[in-house]
């Protein structure tokens, strides 16, 4: 078999969307030995994965470089023999579509819909565009939780013998143990104690609603730290207005610059792992904290439900008082969820190989 994949995201970015793309590919390499990738490519790629130099893994760079990526490539995919396109991060090729080859993408969130406010007028418009067109041109669709799912049913019409369900799973160094020395050497880096922090990993936004976890921490009474780890925003200057109003600011941190290796160290040091966000397509640190064996709290009322499974405390995303109770319990001698391993087995890579695989 051989599967056409848009490589940009993989090659491209560090986070997100290329984090999926990268586990797709050295999970579909690794699956079939008989399998090979075509990757498509508008330009030399900023970084090399492992799998780059894979015997089975091709790069095709497109003449024409992100115009030809966007506008299609249709020839290119008919000639190069694949038996299926995959486009990994919402979207489609323009163009006209190579007779006999199926067209599959995996469509991750439509979070622009359900939060407007949150995004630009022209980002939403070109969203909106290439959703509406990626759903009439695709023969399958992969949603990344049964959130998703519904929401392209409810608001784009979306037929569901189209779509199917399949998660993903968090980098492999999130199930290994860290050492004590590495964890008091990543704390130390960013100015924490080992078992006296909570810690939230993610792009500091909005949506992501640290201010319950900051309320919450103040509502608590307990002297632990609150730790930030993600891109800041404008929303980051509220939550340190927020924190010193309530006369906390000397517990919460916020570290903008985290090295993507450290957090392993980091959820494995931490108390506890919030991730309170209003809305998401996924939810990756509620996995990440789950495999690091680090108790998690989310919010009601998207998929980190579907994501956590049984293996978080969950309130609503007003909750400051749920929030708190949840704080205030947290142990020194904190263990891995009970019914995590078994959990994570949903996620297991290899799995989710046969399941994309395995296509109608």
């Amino acid at each position: 078999m051989i599967i056409g994949l848009d490589g940009k995201r993989a090659l491209f970015n560090h986070s997100g969307l290329g984090n999926y793309s990268r586990l797709v590919i050295q999970a579909l390499l690794d699956a079939d030995p008989e399998l090979h990738i075509i990757c498509y490519l508008p330009k030399t790629p900023k970084f090399a994965p492992s799998f780059l130099s894979h015997p089975r893994f091709h790069v095709v760079f497109l003449k024409g470089g992100n115009l030809k990526r966007t506008i299609g490539f249709a020839d290119e995919i008919a000639t190069n023999g694949c038996d299926v396109y995959w486009g990994l991060s919402n979207e489609l090729p323009l163009g006209h579509k190579p007779k006999g080859i199926p067209y599959w993408v995996t469509i991750h969130d439509v979070i622009w819909y359900r939060f407007p406010h949150l995004f630009p007028w022209i980002d939403r418009t070109i969203y909106k565009i290439k959703t509406l067109r990626t759903i009439k041109r695709a023969d399958r669709i992969i949603c990344v939780s049964t959130q998703t799912k519904n929401d392209l049913i409810e608001f784009f019409h979306t037929d569901p013998q189209k779509i199917d369900v399949i998660g993903q799973n968090c980098e492999a160094m999130f199930y290994s143990a860290v050492t004590e020395d590495e964890k008091q050497g990543v704390c130390e880096k960013y100015g924490l104690q080992p078992n006296q922090f909570l810690v939230q990993v993610g792009t500091v936004e909005e949506r992501k609603n640290g201010e319950l976890s900051i309320r919450g921490l103040k509502k608590s009474g307990t002297a632990l730290s609150l730790a930030f780890f993600g891109k800041k925003t404008k929303y980051q200057d509220f939550l340190q207005k927020l924190a010193q109003e309530l006369g906390i600011s000397n517990q919460v941190v916020f570290v903008n610059n985290a090295h993507f290796a450290d957090l392993p160290a980091i959820y494995q040091s931490s108390l506890g792992s919030c991730y309170p966000s209003k809305f998401e397509g996924f939810g990756i640190p509620v996995l990440e904290s789950i495999a690091s064996g680090t108790p998690l709290l989310v919010a009601s009322g998207s998929c980190l439900e579907e994501t956590a499974g049984p293996c978080a405390t969950v309130v609503s995303p007003l909750d400051v008082e749920g929030a708190a109770q949840w704080m205030s319990q947290l142990s020194t001698t904190k263990k891995p969820h009970p019914e995590s391993e078994m959990w994570l087995e949903n996620f297991n890579t290899k799995n989710l190989a046969k399941r994309w695989l395995q296509s109608d």
